[in-house]
């Protein structure tokens, strides 16, 4: 019996050599072990956003469709200090680094959705602004603080982010 005739008699599945197979093992451990680059980057964020019957009256005491922005914040300090016009302009740079990511949602009088997004993980803050007719009377602007780093994806399995848009305030939430 020579060596050819014994590795003939053998199961294909065994005839993987031992480098082969240590190689493999090795590729295995690195991706298993490799850095966060290649882990996903962004969450996926389920939302609730209600807007009240009475929403955004008009002169004549009509509710009204408004548009609401959320923003994806790292730190929510340029946030609440910024007047509701540089924050609800496009091309407005006030809030520098601090923006991650921001979203624009047209609301109608009395509707509710359900929203998925993609939050960044560096998303420390959620910011959210309504462009109410009587700005000057209205709670225009709401902020909530994230879990820290590491528990966010977490946290958002459990947890869905309400925003509510009632006649003259905004208000948004984690619960």
């Amino acid at each position: 019996m020579n060596v050819h005739s014994v590795m003939q008699d053998r199961p294909a599945s065994i005839a993987v050599s031992r480098p082969a197979l240590w190689l493999l093992l090795a590729a295995i451990a690195l991706l298993l072990s490799s850095p966060s680059s290649y882990a996903a980057k962004t969450v996926k964020v389920k939302a609730v956003v209600t807007a009240a019957e009475d929403l955004n009256p008009d002169y004549q005491g009509r509710p009204s469709p408004v548009n609401i922005i959320v923003f994806q914040l790292v730190s929510a300090d340029a946030f609440s200090s910024a007047d509701f016009f540089s924050l609800f302009d496009p091309e407005a740079a006030v809030l520098g680094g601090d923006l991650l990511a921001k979203t624009q949602i047209l609301l109608q009088p009395g509707e509710s959705r359900e929203w998925v997004a993609e939050f960044a993980k560096e998303t420390r803050f959620v910011g959210v602004i309504a462009a109410y007719r009587d700005i000057e009377n209205a709670q225009w602007r709401a902020t909530v603080a994230l879990p820290k780093k590491g528990f966010i994806s977490r946290f958002f399995r459990k947890n869905k982010l309400r925003i509510a848009v009632n006649s003259l305030a905004v208000t948004v939430s984690t619960k």
